[in-house]
C-alpha cells in the first residue's frame, strides 16, 4: 500500500499578517500538487493529520473552494480533527463544524471514527482534545476486530509531539515515550507542530522498530526563523507485507526470480513453479520482487519537497515582528524611567493639576480626586516598569 503523508492545510482564505503573497492562492497550488503527487505515485489516500482548517467555520466560500479541490485531486483523504477544525477542544462540536461537514458527506474519512482495515494494514486515529498530550494514549494504537494477524499498524494523531523537550512550558509528548509503551503502533503520523522532524525511526520497547513521521505543516503562518528556512515537503509512505504472493490457481508461493519486468507500471506477471499458470502480482499491494522474501513488513518512506512551495524569504516578511519589538523596548524604556523618576514627574503634574484648579477655581474635591486618579496611573504604571 501507498499513502501520501502531508502536515497540518490550515485552509483558509485570510492572508496570516506575516505573508506577502495571495495565500489561498499559494495554498491551492500547494493541494493541486499534493494531488498530482497522488497521481503519479498512484497512493491510495492523502492522510492530513489534523486541522484541515484554520478555523471550525470558515465561510462557505472557503468550504466549498476547499471541497472542489478534494474532488479534482481524485484520491481518498483519511484525516484525524485537529485543535483548528473543533470549537474549544471539544470533540463533541465536529458536527457543528466544516470538517465534521466534508466527513458527512464523504468527502473525507475521518480515521476517529471509520478506520481502515485491509490485509495489509490498519489506519486508526485520534482527534485533539483537551487531555491530548497530558499522557502517550493519543499516539498508541487502537484494536480494530477485524485486523489481520501481523499486519502493520499505522496511527494518526495530532498532538505536540516532539524529538526532544522544548526547554521551556509546553505541554508535549516525546517520540522516546511513545516508543517505550507495550501499544506503540508500527508507524505514527503526526500533526500539530509545524516544523514537523521529517520521518525519525526508534527502537520499540515490543520489538522491532517504529517509524515516526512528520513531514511540517503545508502552510507557512508566521515568519519564526525556522519558518523561513524549513522545507514544505510532503512523505511518500510504502507499506508491502514482504511475504510471497501466492499462485492464483493452486496456492504455491510465488519467487521473485519468476517474476517479469514490471508490466504497465504496476503489474508483474509470474509463473507459478508449481503448475506453471500466470498470476499478476500488483506492485502496489506486494512492492518490488526484492522485498517479497523478506519475511517481515516493508516501510520505505521519501520526503517529497513541493515546487509550489517558494522560498520563505519571497512569501514571509519579518517587518511586523521588527515592529512590534522595537514598539515594546521604547514602552519597556518609557515604564523603567517613570518607575526611576516617577517622585519627580509626578510632582510636576501635581503642580500644573493644582495651577489648573486655582485660575478656573475648581472645587477641592475635584483636585483631589484628579490627584488620587494620577497617583494610581503613576503607581500601576511604576508596578509594569518593575516587571519589564
Amino acid at each position: 500500500m501507498k499513502l501520501l503523508i502531508t502536515g497540518d492545510w490550515h485552509y483558509r482564505s485570510q492572508n496570516p499578517v506575516a505573508r506577502l503573497d495571495d495565500f489561498q492562492a499559494t495554498l491551492n497550488a500547494k493541494l493541486h500538487e499534493v494531488g498530482q503527487i497522488a497521481y503519479d505515485y498512484d497512493v491510495e489516500a492523502i492522510i492530513v493529520p489534523g486541522d484541515i482548517f484554520d478555523s471550525p467555520n470558515p465561510a462557505y466560500s472557503t468550504l466549498t473552494a476547499l471541497e472542489r479541490i478534494i474532488k479534482d485531486n481524485g484520491r481518498q483523504v483519511w484525516a484525524v480533527p485537529g485543535n483548528h477544525d473543533e470549537h474549544a477542544h471539544s470533540l463533541e462540536s465536529l458536527d457543528r463544524t466544516a470538517y465534521g461537514h466534508l466527513a458527512a458527506t464523504g468527502m473525507i474519512r475521518d480515521l476517529a471514527m471509520r478506520p481502515v482495515v485491509t490485509g495489509i494494514v490498519t489506519v486508526t486515529g485520534t482527534g485533539f482534545s483537551t487531555t491530548t498530550d497530558t499522557d502517550v494514549s493519543d499516539y498508541l494504537t487502537k484494536n480494530t476486530s477485524n485486523a489481520t494477524q501481523g499486519c502493520v499498524r499505522i496511527h494518526v494523531a495530532h498532538g505536540m509531539l516532539l524529538e526532544r523537550s522544548p526547554g521551556f512550558e509546553l505541554k508535549h509528548t516525546l517520540l522516546e515515550d511513545v516508543a517505550k509503551h507495550p501499544r506503540c503502533p508500527d508507524i505514527l503520523v503526526c500533526g500539530h507542530e509545524h516544523l514537523g522532524f521529517g520521518v525519525k525511526r526508534l527502537p520499540r520497547a515490543a520489538g522491532g522498530e517504529v517509524v515516526f513521521i512528520n513531514p511540517g505543516a503545508v502552510v507557512r503562518l508566521s515568519a519564526h526563523p525556522g519558518e523561513m528556512e524549513r522545507t514544505v515537503q510532503v512523505c511518500l509512505l510504502e507499506v508491502y507485507p514482504g511475504t510471497l504472493p501466492e499462485c492464483h490457481s493452486c496456492g504455491v508461493a510465488l519467487l521473485p526470480e519468476n517474476a517479469s519486468s514490471l508490466q504497465d507500471g504496476d503489474e508483474y506477471i509470474v509463473t507459478c513453479p508449481k503448475c506453471g499458470n500466470h498470476s499478476v502480482v500488483h506492485y502496489a499491494g506486494w512492492g518490488p520482487p526484492e522485498v517479497w522474501s523478506i519475511g517481515s513488513p516493508v516501510v520505505d518512506t521519501t520526503l517529497i519537497p513541493l515546487k509550489s512551495a517558494r522560498p520563505g524569504h519571497e512569501v514571509l516578511s519579518r517587518d511586523h515582528l521588527e515592529a512590534q519589538a522595537d514598539r515594546e523596548a521604547k514602552m519597556g524604556q518609557f515604564l523603567n524611567l517613570l518607575s526611576r523618576e516617577g517622585e519627580a514627574k509626578f510632582l510636576d503634574v501635581q503642580s500644573i493639576v493644582e495651577g489648573i484648579a486655582k485660575s478656573e477655581n475648581l472645587p477641592r474635591e475635584v483636585v483631589d480626586e484628579a490627584l488620587s486618579r494620577i497617583a494610581k496611573a503613576r503607581e500601576a504604571l511604576g508596578g509594569r516598569g518593575r516587571t519589564a
